[in-house]
C-alpha cells in the first residue's frame, strides 16, 4: 500500500510589489486561489514574505484554508510592517504539533519551525522549518551597520540549519525537512555543502538543480533560490520516498509573485 502527500512552498512577494498596480489584498487572495488549486493531499503549505499589516490581513487565510492550521513565528507581535513566513498544516493529516525556536534568533519573524505528528501510515513525524533567509545582495546606498547585520542574522540562520541537518542526518524516525527561500544559488557553499557534495546532509530532489524559481520583473535577473530539502536519514533505509520536486513557475508568468510555487512529494511504501 502506498500514500503519496505534498508539501508546497512558495514566497508570495508582499512586500513592495512594483510587478502591477494591483493591491496586496487583491494578488493576495488570487494567490491564495491559485494555491488551492494545486492541493492534493498537501500536509504543509510553506509561505514566505507574508504580509498581515497586523493581523489585518489573516482572516484571508482563515477564509481560504478552513482546513488548515495557521501557524505565525513564535515572536510575531502583530507588527503593523512587518512581513513574515507562515505555515499551514492541514488539520485531517496532522494529529498534533508543537512550535520551537532556532538559537540566537527566537523572536525572528522570517521562520517557523515545527514538529508535527500525522495521521499517515506508522504515524510519521516531521520536524520542519519554513524559512527565508536573509539576503546577501545589497546595493551601492545600503548603510554599513545594515549589511554586517544582515550577514550575521544569515550567518544565524545558516549555522542553525547545518547543526540540524547533521543531527537528523542518521535520524530514520523523525522526518527533517528544510523549505523556503534560502536566497542563494546552488553553487553557493551553504548549499552545495548542505545537499550536493558526497557527504550532503540533505537532499534535493529537483531534476535541475538551477532551474529558475526566481525572477526580477525590473531587472530581469532570474535564478534557483527556493528549495525543499530533505534529511539524509529520512529517506535512506526508510520506506519513505521523496518524488521528483515540481517547480510551478505559473505563479511568476501570472504575476502573482516573482518566485514559483515549490510542490514536494513523498510516498511511503510499505
Amino acid at each position: 500500500m502506498t500514500k503519496e502527500i505534498e508539501f508546497f512552498s512558495l514566497n508570495m512577494a508582499g512586500w513592495k510589489w512594483t510587478a502591477t498596480e494591483e493591491s496586496w489584498e487583491s494578488r493576495l487572495n488570487k494567490e491564495c486561489e491559485y494555491i488551492k488549486s494545486k492541493i492534493n493531499n498537501t500536509l504543509v503549505i510553506a509561505l514566505q514574505e507574508v504580509q498581515l499589516s497586523g493581523g489585518k490581513y489573516l482572516e484571508i487565510f482563515e477564509k481560504h484554508f478552513p482546513d488548515y492550521h495557521i501557524v505565525l513565528p513564535k515572536g510575531y507581535k502583530k507588527e503593523p510592517r512587518a512581513v513574515i513566513s507562515m505555515l499551514l498544516i492541514n488539520k485531517e493529516l496532522c494529529t498534533s504539533f508543537s512550535i520551537a525556536t532556532l538559537e540566537g534568533i527566537e523572536d525572528s519573524l522570517r521562520y517557523n519551525f515545527v514538529t508535527l505528528s500525522t495521521t499517515v501510515e506508522n504515524g510519521l513525524c516531521f520536524r520542519i522549518i519554513n524559512t527565508n533567509i536573509p539576503h546577501k545582495a545589497f546595493n551601492e546606498n545600503t548603510a554599513e551597520w545594515y549589511k554586517e547585520e544582515r550577514k550575521d542574522l544569515r550567518t544565524l540562520f545558516i549555522n542553525n540549519i547545518k547543526k540540524l541537518a547533521k543531527t537528523y542526518r542518521s535520524e530514520p524516525d523523525v522526518k527533517f525537512m528544510v523549505m523556503g527561500d534560502f536566497n542563494t544559488t546552488p553553487e553557493d557553499e551553504f548549499i552545495e555543502s548542505l545537499a550536493y557534495t558526497y557527504d550532503r546532509t540533505m537532499i534535493d530532489r529537483v531534476e535541475d538543480k538551477n532551474k529558475i524559481t526566481w525572477k526580477n520583473k525590473e531587472t530581469l535577473a532570474k535564478n534557483r533560490l527556493d528549495y525543499i530539502l530533505y534529511s539524509t536519514g529520512m529517506l535512506y533505509n526508510t520506506y519513505v520516498k521523496a518524488e521528483k520536486t515540481e517547480i510551478d513557475d505559473n505563479t511568476i508568468a501570472q504575476k502573482l509573485s516573482d518566485h514559483a510555487l515549490i510542490i514536494g512529494r513523498i510516498k511511503t511504501v510499505l
